[in-house]
């Protein structure tokens, strides 16, 4: 599939890379709209400290369910969006059920 790649501060370029790897319980969907951020911004600009390069940015993704789903919680060509952010399920504010507080957090395209 194609990708934007950060490949250093200020060098976009775009490339072929492998398709994504679907983890057990996650939803397949194909992509139909990326929005652009201010931390994909900083990440162009070189001053986005929690990461390193090549860097495929975009953490604000909407698509429709692949047709390779095997869920029941959707149907193939529902509308979806990401939530891009990870908590880790074992720190404090994850026990309290405030994942957005997670003290582990990573974001895709991020981190």
């Amino acid at each position: 599939m194609k990708a934007l790649v950060c490949q250093k501060p200020l060098s976009l370029e775009l490339v072929n890379v492998a398709g994504p790897i679907i983890p057990v319980g996650w939803v397949p969907f194909n992509v139909a709209r990326v929005g652009i951020c201010g931390t994909d911004y900083h990440i162009y600009a070189g001053n986005q400290p929690f990461l390193s390069y090549p860097r495929v940015m975009g953490h604000e993704v909407s698509g429709y369910v692949n047709s390779e789903y095997q869920g029941k919680d959707f149907a193939a060509g529902d509308l979806v969006i990401a939530n891009p952010y990870l908590s880790c399920g074992k720190c404090h504010a994850c026990f309290l059920e405030k994942p957005n507080c997670c003290e582990n957090i990573s974001v895709i395209g991020v981190h």
